[in-house]
């Protein structure tokens, strides 16, 4: 309720054509999309936290990979942004309502979707136009799936940043040079340098891995550059004593 009186209280400094204040609404929002993703990958604190778990499976099915911002408080550093910055947008550009549209974006989406997560449906759906279109318009589908390879072609030192999404037609990450096309190669998927067999299977400690790292390292390390390191370097640092709970046999 207080975010949309909040909305409410914006002023309109333009009034668009619906259609036109929802495109507005879509790039505008897909940027802030895009660098939430993006540090989620850049930042080892937000990483080992909340997004790492999302792409830990080596296999991918719809129901595996939902958690995208998993544990309570840390989905707030997304969700509650994404509802002010999308409601403000959309405020300032247009009195209109854009629910209509919202709708027919989301069931589009909805569909396109189904192929972002989906090992099984991967080299049949690169295959079809339609399904690469649709997936093109939502900067989703099976573009997406390219974002969890765990191969070294598709990822950089701190973690895949290719088809991050937010917007339309992938406008961001051709803008920002992280835009790959689909392969008719199937790449594996998961987290780059750890093989399936070495992942512990107890989802309790896989689900705890991040917040057990990082406790390891506060603890082991007790330089207070290691610490600021620890809690705001970048994905790809390692202190000199570190500990891997998604690994069976931790080093």
């Amino acid at each position: 309720i207080q975010i949309r009186n909040m909305a409410l209280s914006v002023p309109t400094l333009i009034e668009l054509p619906a259609w036109l204040a929802f495109f507005v609404l879509q790039m505008v929002g897909g940027f802030f999309h895009y660098w939430f993703h993006r540090l989620a990958h850049e930042s080892r604190l937000l990483w080992l936290l909340f997004h790492r778990t999302h792409h830990m499976t080596p296999e991918l099915i719809q129901p595996s990979t939902q958690s995208v911002f998993n544990a309570f408080p840390f989905f707030l550093f997304s969700a509650v942004p994404y509802v002010v910055i999308f409601s403000v947008i959309g405020k300032l550009v247009t009195t209109d309502s854009l629910l209509v549209y919202l709708i027919i974006y989301k069931l589009i989406s909805a569909f396109a979707n189904l192929f972002s997560h989906q090992s099984a449906l991967y080299q049949w759906s690169q295959t079809k136009w339609y399904i690469r279109a649709l997936s093109t318009v939502t900067s989703e589908g099976v573009y997406h799936y390219l974002h969890h390879s765990a191969e070294v072609e598709h990822n950089r030192a701190r973690g895949n940043l290719i088809n991050l999404g937010g917007g339309l037609f992938f406008f961001w990450d051709r803008v920002f040079g992280t835009y790959r096309p689909v392969t008719a190669h199937k790449p594996r998927v998961g987290l780059q340098g750890i093989e399936a067999e070495e992942m512990t299977t107890n989802p309790l400690r896989l689900a705890l891995a991040g917040i057990g790292q990082i406790v390891y390292e506060l603890i082991h390390n007790r330089s207070l550059s290691s610490w600021t390191y620890i809690m705001f370097g970048g994905a790809d640092f390692t202190p000199e004593k570190s500990r891997n709970y998604v690994l069976k046999v931790s080093p």
